[in-house]
């Protein structure tokens, strides 16, 4: 279903087939606020978690789902289960970086199973798979690891001067993928989607393009999902040295 506030189907290649390096998507982020009013107390903060927002949003490559609210509903429009966002205790600063936890993976079905245990086909011989109702069984990310020092560093302390202003186990981002996309909107002129694209292209690089390892960074089921940000271990090692 396409979402009522993009004006087409959603196609990275058609809309993304360029790289702006991580100077360009930085400027970008920061080039304006949301007009939050100035008599509001929580201005700042909120200026703040919008930018932490838009520096994960890149910096994981996490659908804007993945990390804000979510509601998920069957084919019948009931609702099966509401994610919260995530929060403040998936974060850890170990061994010079920022480490993120336990980020759900959301775009996954599960197969079809007949009585007996056995995967069902469907009459073209294709193996047939249904949504997931329960967000546990949901899988979730290799650990990300943002780093403390060099230049990539500029996005992970904004995350970090967010977090601390936050209590424990706090959601940071309590808001829906449409309340995102506006934001993101706004600030950048993009969509939500040109920011994970952007970092999977960027990762491409670091990763000398490897798909294997951008898979397993990145949680895609398939490598063939990949094949559009053909760029890309020793992820870490990289990213840290990386200059721009």
């Amino acid at each position: 279903m396409v979402n009522p506030w993009h004006k087409t189907r959603r196609s990275v290649e058609k809309d993304y087939r360029f790289y702006d390096s991580p100077r360009v998507v930085y400027e970008k982020i920061t080039q304006r606020n949301w007009p939050y009013s100035e008599d509001n107390p929580d201005r700042d903060l909120l200026e703040l978690r919008d930018l932490s927002y838009m520096c994960l949003l890149y910096g994981t490559t996490c659908r804007a789902s993945e990390l804000c609210r979510f509601d998920k509903y069957n084919q019948r429009g009931e609702l099966l289960f509401s994610k919260p966002s995530v929060d403040t205790t998936q974060f850890h600063i170990e061994g010079g970086y920022l480490k993120f936890r336990e980020v759900i993976v959301l775009k996954r079905k599960e197969p079809v199973l007949d009585e007996n245990g056995n995967q069902v086909y469907d009459e073209q011989g294709k193996p047939r798979y249904k949504i997931i109702e329960d967000l546990s069984k949901y899988p979730t990310r290799n650990e990300i690891n943002f780093p403390l020092n060099g230049s990539f560093s500029i996005y992970t302390n904004h995350v970090i001067n967010y977090i601390e202003q936050l209590s424990e186990g706090s959601e940071l981002f309590p808001f829906k993928y449409r309340r995102g996309w506006q934001i993101v909107n706004y600030v950048t002129g993009e969509m939500q989607h040109y920011l994970r694209s952007m970092g999977l292209k960027f990762y491409t690089r670091l990763l000398d393009r490897n798909l294997e390892d951008l898979k397993e960074f990145s949680g895609h089921a398939r490598i063939q999902n990949l094949i559009t940000y053909l760029g890309e271990g020793n992820l870490e090692k990289k990213i840290s040295e990386v200059k721009f």
